[in-house]
């Protein structure tokens, strides 16, 4: 009886310990924390996600999150700046896309298997898809640079893949060839959103797309497209 009584406390005393709001972190571990746990609330439930339920995730009270982020709409903003790290990934597309040591192909199946098939991308679908439905002001300066720094990118890699000249044969618009180029790319990923799937099976899906879309290049174009180069 008496090591029963004496037991209870000191489970309480380590639960307590341990709990997550009360466990001691630096200011910026703890930011780091709530911001990514707001990441996934926030892509789960969208904008109509609670500050208190965020806070019941966390193990912490709601005024310990206003430490750290004013207002919701102000942790809202983070979350976005977090998953769509706009500087950052303008270096990436350029180390990926314009290394001339590589073969074009390669790099456009490179690029958009490492896309399709990255453990954030779930997160990043469903932040677009909310932010498009009611904010979609969060979004603009990712939705900007791809237009004006991904796609110009990916356009150039597409014509050194192809072989074809500059103008694609002579279709007006050639951003526009290469946005539709990417939107099939990113469609990889989302016609796979409920199935299972492995890198090699996304990777022979994104090359086979490359490949059909060179060869209706060559053909609007009435011209022959440069072949793959067999391994």
């Amino acid at each position: 009886m008496t090591r029963t009584k004496t037991a209870a406390p000191e489970q309480g005393k380590q639960a307590q310990k341990t709990a997550p709001g009360a466990i001691r972190l630096r200011p910026d571990e703890r930011e780091r924390l709530i911001l990514e746990e707001a990441t996934k609330l926030f892509a789960e439930h969208g904008f109509e996600a609670s500050t208190p339920e965020l806070a019941s995730r966390l193990g912490v009270t709601q005024p310990l999150l206003y430490r750290y982020f004013h207002t919701k709409d102000e942790l809202i903003r983070r979350v976005y700046e977090h998953v769509f790290p706009v500087d950052k990934l303008l270096v990436e597309w350029k180390s990926m896309l314009d290394d001339r040591t590589r073969d074009p192909r390669e790099r456009l199946v490179t690029f958009y298997t490492q896309w399709a098939t990255g453990s954030w991308v779930d997160i990043f679908l469903r932040l677009v898809m909310w932010a498009r439905l009611t904010r979609p002001e969060l979004i603009q300066p990712y939705a900007a640079a791809t237009d004006t720094r991904l796609i110009p990118l990916v356009q150039k890699a597409l014509y050194e893949a192809s072989g074809l000249d500059g103008t694609y044969g002579g279709l007006k618009d050639t951003h526009e060839v290469a946005r539709a180029f990417h939107a099939l790319m990113v469609d990889v990923r989302l016609s796979m959103i409920d199935a299972d799937y492995t890198v090699e099976r996304v990777q022979t899906v994104i090359r086979f797309r490359l490949e059909l879309f060179i060869e209706g290049l060559a053909q609007r174009t009435q011209r022959p497209a440069r072949r793959e180069k067999r391994k």
